[in-house]
């Protein structure tokens, strides 16, 4: 298969290993309708019989659109030149797609050809709740073993976190209070006995497909909020905590952590135990840096909410805490128990490498597709033929 790739897109590897021809596209978009139109213009004049047979990117960097027939009327590249869109998104489709209207964007999310790759297990339980097609729950990967990761045995004895802070929602102009914040605290306050529950559930706002725009804005604005606070409650508290009670063996590495009074370097650096946490944007779920961390062949601590048992087993390839007291508790104890850390390190990183690298994700994505499409399994991502811009007339947009 001929593949053009838009953007930072972590299957790349596997996508080159399986023996896939890969197009690498330079599309600098700005993020709003014009520019997307603006952009889809000038790459459907490149990819004119370019022959290719599916576009992949990330954060939807590849929904792009071309004029048809007149300014009011546009359509989607993908769709226009006849190949599936997949992408893999690291944020919430409506905050990594912010910039369009709420219009343009749930009239882009119902094509068939585009595929949503998304890690958080809720996140796409409410899409599909939603009628959108094309959803496929995919967790993040592992890159593959290079043969040049550290010796375990090398590795710091502290307390290894990288990650960025997430505190748009509270930034100035950037939240929308009022309605927004009652159904986030409504949301919390449903949560707080755990069991389980998800956001959907607990907020009061039904998800259906025949919900209005506007209640669906309602619920990602809340949704958001409800995230951020809880981001609040859980990382950034937790590691305020551990940079108190171990200040010499913490390790954080990103970005925005001095305004929590949190000492942070710009490189990551693996370590003994490794902190994982839900994304900032998510309910559930790893990030991948906390894959990439197991690779060192350091254990992985992980927050419950990670829900990190249907991932690795617990207690013998990861270890898990539950509040702040259990975290320093655990982290003393590996700290004190090194080769404890580094038998459970050694299974998890075991495990990530046979179950979660990203030629193991790109098996799963291939059967998801087929089973969307009603297919029988393909060996990879499968597209229909090829469509000329000029050859038909695809379904148009309106805007």
């Amino acid at each position: 298969m001929k593949i053009g790739l838009i953007g930072d897109v972590s299957l790349r590897p596997a996508l080159q290993a399986a023996g896939h021809a890969l197009l690498e596209l330079a599309v600098h978009a700005d993020a709003d309708l014009a520019g997307r139109v603006q952009a889809g213009t000038q790459a459907a004049q490149q990819l004119r019989g370019a022959g290719l047979d599916a576009l992949f990117d990330r954060d939807g960097a590849g929904l792009l659109l071309v004029q048809q027939g007149g300014e009011a009327r546009v359509s989607l590249l993908h769709e226009a030149l006849g190949v599936p869109l997949v992408s893999e998104f690291t944020r919430p489709l409506p905050v990594a797609l912010a910039a369009l209207t709420p219009e343009a964007l749930w009239q882009c999310l119902a094509s068939r050809r585009w595929f949503k790759l998304v890690a958080d297990a809720p996140h796409a339980e409410e899409l599909r709740r939603l009628g959108l097609p094309g959803v496929v729950e995919l967790p993040p990967g592992a890159a593959e073993a290079s043969g040049a990761e550290r010796d375990a045995l090398s590795l710091p004895r502290g307390v290894a976190y990288q990650g960025d802070v997430r505190d748009e929602p509270f930034l100035p102009g950037r939240a929308h209070l009022g309605s927004a914040l009652r159904v986030a605290l409504l949301a919390r306050a449903g949560l707080c006995g755990g069991g389980g529950a998800r956001f959907a559930d607990a907020c009061g706002l039904e998800l259906t497909p025949d919900s209005p725009l506007e209640r669906r804005s309602d619920y990602y604005a809340a949704r958001r909020l409800h995230i951020a606070m809880r981001d609040v409650d859980g990382r950034v508290h937790a590691l305020r905590v551990l940079s108190s009670e171990l200040p010499r063996r913490l390790l954080v590495s990103g970005e925005g952590w001095e305004r929590y009074g949190i000492s942070a370097s710009h490189e990551a650096r693996p370590a003994l135990i490794n902190l994982a946490f839900t994304p900032p944007d998510a309910e559930a779920g790893l990030e991948p840096a906390a894959l990439a961390a197991a690779l060192s062949g350091g254990m992985l601590l992980c927050e419950d909410a990670t829900r990190v048992g249907q991932w690795l087993e617990r207690g013998r390839e990861c270890e898990t805490f539950g509040s702040a007291p259990e975290l320093i508790e655990k982290c003393r104890h590996y700290l004190e128990h090194a080769d404890e850390a580094l038998t459970i390190g050694a299974a998890g990183r075991e495990r990530c490498l046979r179950e979660y690298s990203h030629r193991a994700r790109l098996g799963r994505l291939a059967a998801a597709v087929a089973e969307l499409r009603g297919l029988d399994a393909p060996a990879a991502p499968g597209a229909p033929g090829n469509v000329g811009l000029g050859a038909g007339q695809p379904a148009a947009t309106r805007f």
